[in-house]
């Protein structure tokens, strides 16, 4: 009689079980993996916005502004504080009265006629809200780099993911001088 080579129903019935109470255990932390990602590459995008229009405002000796804005063209005054899903605009603020001056021509940055859009940000990734302390919706910087703003403090802004665990919160702060710093909040700790 000649011999089958190969797995019975029930060793392969077993392994499945096996590989299923594996993926078991190992989904919620890879959920979490992703999660913090998400929000350290939403945290690095804000970072980077606010260290460029920091570098700009000294490297051309002008004041430079970041505002929250929901259309990438004008800055947000009143309303929701929330500058993850509105999104942000960096823009030279030529006369540096703090409102967006344009006369159709926001491109033409060079001609220095007035203000400018630098960069625009759009919102966070996923359900991600930033929320700044002391509910500013602008911060500048002065041609030397510092804030040039009328909180006493600095700037802090605290960004989270919707339904947030334990250590998925981040704050980032700039301080009087405009530097710019990152923290672990614990806001979303239980």
């Amino acid at each position: 009689m000649k011999r089958q080579h190969g797995f019975t129903l029930v060793e392969l019935l077993v392994t499945l079980i096996i590989i299923a109470i594996v993926a078991m255990f190992g989904a919620p932390s890879f959920r979490n993996v992703m999660v913090n990602s998400q929000i350290d590459s939403n945290l690095n995008s804000v970072r980077s916005s606010l260290i460029y229009a920091r570098s700009e405002a000294v490297s051309k000796s002008r004041f430079i502004t970041v505002c929250m804005s929901a259309d990438g063209q004008t800055c947000v005054n009143a309303g929701a504080a929330d500058w993850g899903t509105a999104g942000w605009i960096v823009w030279h603020d030529r006369d540096n009265d703090g409102v967006f001056e344009d006369n159709a021509n926001a491109d033409l940055c060079e001609l220095d006629l007035d203000d400018c859009i630098l960069r625009v940000f759009g919102p966070l990734e996923g359900d991600s809200t930033m929320v700044e302390a002391n509910g500013l919706y602008r911060v500048v910087f002065s041609p030397q780099g510092q804030l040039n703003i009328p909180a006493a403090g600095g700037v802090e802004f605290s960004m989270q993911i919707s339904n947030c665990g334990e250590g998925q919160e981040r704050d980032i702060t700039i301080s009087r001088v405009g530097r710019t710093t990152t923290s672990q909040g614990d806001a979303c700790d239980a």
